[in-house]
């Protein structure tokens, strides 16, 4: 899905439609850690990015940027100990919506979304009295499709209930050092594909149109936790 976005937004005519450009900045969590195989991964997310957008009548939006985010709260587990600390994240995303009218009244509307994330994150830990030293390098990917139902309250704020499934892969590699010297490395490798529920807001605030999208899926990994996302669009740019 991802490769076909992206060639589509590449090939896109430069004056059939129009364009643009959102902030968006997204926050995620799951409530426990992830475990695959007795060894956790925590999912812990947060990004402020900008995505351009090009919008036709007939073909629907396609958005193309990313963005960069910041933890000063991230956790790993390295064999027996817990290492803590701050991470740093890249993530890059293409996306594609469209609005299908139905009917005068009625009108369903098609998300599909692809997400990468490369978070790295310097830690700090204790084994046996001796300072350790964790590099953690993860990367997540996701893909995402939804259908929603835009339900119009008033001439300002229109609310949004979607259901779909998110498909997702972690690959995540801690690498820990002992002030003796003494090195090691520990990995994590999940994925699967869950139900995915969204609950959305467009509304005006100060002259400009923003959108509150939350997300809540189902991970499942060797026990099952919920996620869940904050999604916050801002246009900056064109319509």
């Amino acid at each position: 899905m991802r490769i076909g976005l992206l060639l589509v937004a590449l090939s896109l005519p430069l004056e059939a439609g129009e364009w643009g450009a959102d902030a968006v900045l997204n926050v995620s969590q799951t409530e426990q850690a992830l475990l695959f195989n007795g060894t956790s991964a925590r999912y812990k997310l947060g990004g402020l990015g900008i995505l351009g957008k090009y919008q036709d009548e007939s073909l629907g939006t396609f958005y193309l940027g990313g963005g960069v985010g910041y933890s000063p709260d991230e956790a790993a587990s390295f064999f027996s100990a817990k290492a803590s600390g701050s991470a740093t994240s890249i993530f890059k995303q293409v996306a594609y919506s469209n609005k299908l009218k139905l009917t005068d009244t009625l009108a369903l509307n098609l998300y599909l979304n692809h997400r990468d994330y490369d978070i790295e994150g310097d830690l700090q830990g204790e084994i046996n009295n001796q300072r350790l030293s964790v590099d953690a390098d993860s990367r997540l990917k996701i893909n995402e499709l939804v259908l929603s139902t835009p339900i119009r309250v008033n001439q300002k704020n229109t609310l949004e209930l979607g259901i779909g499934v998110i498909d997702w892969q972690l690959d995540a590699t801690a690498k820990g050092r002992l002030e003796a010297g003494i090195s090691a490395k520990t990995s994590v490798e999940g994925r699967g594909t869950d139900p995915l529920f969204i609950v959305g807001l467009q509304t005006e605030l100060f002259g400009s149109e923003v959108k509150f999208t939350y997300k809540n899926s189902k991970f499942a990994a060797d026990e099952t936790t919920t996620m869940h996302e904050i999604v916050i669009s801002l246009p900056v740019a064109g319509f």
